[in-house]
């Protein structure tokens, strides 16, 4: 019954999420499309900083800098390996000064606003059960919010694409979360993944996906799963699982004794026997 409540609460912060960003964006003129778009996500993301710190949330502790560690680096790392699969060359092209630095403002608004709603709220409020639970439903939502792009100059192919990769991409950001210590990081790679929309001609291409056939999509929807379980081994790398309360299963009692003989992790709750 708590995880139905905790559900439909979910339903309804998202909606109130999209409706300040679509009604922030519908208040501002037209002719200042961009300041709309600044505005609703500064707006999303201090809502969501506020809420973390009234209900002394869990992703509090992920509010500061990342911490010096060897760990911080495989966040941004997969994350320039998951640009590259996705858009391979970078086909820059340039903008003048003010325009170039406009963008970038943008997509660093960008990345606060959908992260601290994403990494920050949705996985600090449903932390409590389980950070496998939190890192599922966090990335799953997020997946879930690009739906909006449907009738943007593109169909329902591309827009299935985009859902299925934000989702296994939301589960990198919270591996990379989690192993730096700090939402900062995953705010960083975001705007970078979405530095083609400002800088590059590559998302152009996207739409002719809508021309094919859905048999043809495989290979996006595989690789969605790949990154769904490379973030899924981020967030076991980071150990963050040992803080559960719950009593592990037994799939995962083994991959930690796995993990333990092989040296990746130290759990002194689990016995290292692995014939049990």
């Amino acid at each position: 019954m708590r995880r139905i409540r905790a559900m439909i609460f979910l339903a309804v912060v998202t909606t109130l999420a999209l409706a300040v960003i679509y009604g922030t964006n519908w208040i501002v003129p037209k002719r200042f499309e961009g300041l709309g778009l600044l505005l609703s996500e500064l707006l999303l993301g201090l809502v969501c900083m506020w809420f973390i710190f009234v209900t002394n949330s869990y992703s509090n502790r992920y509010l500061g800098l990342p911490r010096l560690h060897w760990k911080s680096l495989i966040g941004p790392a997969v994350g320039l390996f998951v640009f590259w699969n996705d858009f391979g060359s970078f086909h820059f092209y340039g903008h003048g000064l003010r325009d170039g630095i406009w963008s970038v403002i943008l997509l660093l608004a960008i990345g606060f606003g959908e992260e601290f709603l994403s990494r920050g709220f949705i996985f600090g409020y449903f932390r409590r059960y389980g950070v496998w639970w939190a890192t599922i439903v966090s990335s799953v939502s997020f997946g879930l919010m690009h739906i909006t792009n449907y009738g943007k100059m593109q169909g329902a192919m591309t827009t299935s694409i985009q859902v299925v990769m934000a989702t296994g991409f939301g589960a990198i950001m919270v591996g990379a979360m989690l192993l730096s210590g700090s939402i900062w990081i995953p705010i960083l790679i975001h705007a970078f993944q979405d530095s083609t929309i400002y800088f590059s001609k590559t998302r152009d291409l996207l739409p002719s996906l809508d021309r094919g056939s859905w048999w043809n999509l495989w290979p996006n929807y595989s690789m969605a799963a790949i990154y769904f379980l490379i973030g899924i081994a981020m967030v076991y790398l980071s150990g963050a699982w040992r803080e559960d309360q719950r009593q592990h299963g037994f799939v995962m009692r083994k991959l930690i004794k796995w993990a333990n003989f092989l040296g990746l992790v130290e759990d002194d709750s689990v016995s290292t026997d692995l014939n049990n």
